[in-house]
């Protein structure tokens, strides 16, 4: 059954390679939503043909949820694989978030006139980070009914823009490549609030921008577990996961020539010198240690 089968890939070893891996939870998601489709329950409800579309859509649905599940009970396993194919050890992997983390913090200066954005949403962008720069974004827990909610309803403090960071910061937490693209469609829910006229086309410098903000925990480890299972999200969902990996690609390749009004000297400077104040300061927000990855709630 469902739980014999979870217990033992749990204590199997994750040492395949991505797309077998990939392969391994879609192979097992899909039995379980064919066992759900020979059900005489399911059977009776999907006997009519007009029906069949509606069969076919549940039965998407069925994989979808069979696999966040999987992915759930089995967060530990598949996430801690996926810095490096070889794997590498937990040090090497904790090395890839600071170095990451160190790289936002270095590229703290960077505004939206920098990256070209056009000039009423670099104004309404510049508001919007002003307005939560005295918010504090707690909470790094994920839960499925904050997620919904929150793509729908404005947190009770600091904006939209404040409201991008805190579910970038949840990102960690999400057990699942699902539920990481819920946290970050909820973040660029709340991006496009900043300004009515906001694009999918301004979309990606604006996730920049949050992402450069919020620093999220283990952000590097985060990336190649998504890259891992990039898959798994597809539809709206995948284009956020897939605007939120160019985005963090675009801030670890950033230069002076990709930025306006930037010469190569000032760009080194400043660099050096964000990276001075950052290591004279205590950090806030830190990155999260590797460890035993706790089970979330079902």
């Amino acid at each position: 059954d469902f739980g014999s089968t979870v217990d033992a890939a749990a204590r199997a070893r994750f040492d395949e390679s991505a797309a077998d891996t990939r392969a391994r939870v879609d192979a097992f998601a899909r039995r379980v939503a064919a066992a759900i489709a020979t059900t005489p329950e399911y059977n009776h409800h999907h006997h009519h043909h007009q029906q069949q579309q509606q069969s076919s859509r549940d039965a998407s649905l069925a994989v979808r949820a069979a696999a966040t599940l999987l992915h759930r009970r089995l967060y530990a396993k598949l996430f801690e694989p996926a810095i490096l194919e070889d794997p590498e050890t937990v040090e090497r992997a904790d090395r890839l978030d600071r170095r990451l983390d160190r790289r936002l913090a270095a590229l703290e200066w960077v505004t939206a006139r920098h990256l070209g954005v056009r000039p009423d949403l670099v104004d309404a962008l510049a508001q919007a980070a002003a307005s939560g720069a005295t918010t504090t974004s707690s909470g790094t827990t994920y839960s499925d009914d904050a997620a919904a909610d929150g793509a729908v309803v404005a947190s009770a403090g600091g904006g939209p823009f404040d409201d991008a960071k805190r579910w970038l910061r949840k990102l960690d937490a999400a057990p699942s490549p699902a539920d990481k693209a819920r946290c970050l469609g909820v973040a660029a829910t709340a991006l496009l609030r900043i300004d009515a006229r906001a694009a999918a086309d301004d979309l990606l410098p604006m996730v920049v921008l949050a992402v450069k903000a919020a620093r999220p925990p283990r952000l590097a480890s985060n990336v190649a577990y998504l890259k891992r299972f990039a898959d798994a999200a597809t539809g709206p969902a995948g284009y956020v996961v897939s605007t939120f990996l160019g985005a963090v690609d675009f801030l670890k390749r950033l230069s002076a020539a990709d930025l306006e009004g930037v010469e190569p000297a000032a760009f080194a400077a400043a660099l050096r010198n964000a990276r001075d104040r950052a290591e004279k300061q205590t950090s806030t927000n830190g990155v999260a240690t590797r460890g035993p990855a706790a089970r979330p709630p079902l």
